[in-house]
């Protein structure tokens, strides 16, 4: 929705409509407003920041397809359920195999802009908690493997601001990001 809000009489004499910024209003992440503003005065008003994600801790991340591994932190955003793939969680699996501090055979899980074969089985989604309980189409060349790591990147929903990511070792228990 966008409402715009126009400057006095000068304005209209003088025939100038700029907008000069726009604010970014949100009750809740699922709901945001677009407020333009017209004036012939100054420079523009200060913009809201979009939050980024700010991960702090992973649980324990282990080899089986079947797992729970909780991500804790804030502004998230939320969505609901599901099986697959989304814009905004990306796994990023590296076995123990490196060269030259590079991922041999790596994978990639639960992000759709890359179109990767295993997703992520996504039992919920909070601002400040995401719930992961295993994988679709785990398997054969992709598996977790202990002392293997995990890298976490989040994107808050509906924003699509990136988060630091975080890394996970395979088996290596809880990790504060």
């Amino acid at each position: 929705m966008s409402i715009q809000i126009a400057c006095q009489q000068a304005c209209k004499e003088k025939g100038s409509w700029k907008p000069l910024s726009r604010i970014f209003l949100a009750a809740t992440y699922a709901v945001s407003a677009s407020l333009t503003l017209y004036s012939v005065l100054g420079p523009t008003a200060a913009v809201a920041a979009k939050p980024k994600p700010v991960i702090a801790s992973i649980s324990a991340v282990s080899d089986s397809a079947t797992q729970t591994i909780t991500i804790t932190g804030n502004n998230f955003g939320t969505q609901d359920p599901y099986e697959g793939d989304s814009d905004y969680i990306a796994l990023n699996i590296c076995p123990t195999t490196k060269f030259k501090n590079s991922c041999v055979g790596g994978w990639q899980a639960g992000y759709a802009p890359d179109g990767n074969y295993v997703g992520l089985i996504l039992q919920s989604w909070t601002d400040t908690q995401i719930v992961i309980a295993g994988f679709t189409n785990y398997g054969g060349q992709y598996t977790l493997t202990d002392g293997g790591t995990v890298r976490f990147t989040i994107w808050n929903v509906p924003t699509l601001k990136r988060g630091k990511p975080c890394t996970v070792v395979v088996g290596g228990g809880q990790t504060s990001c």
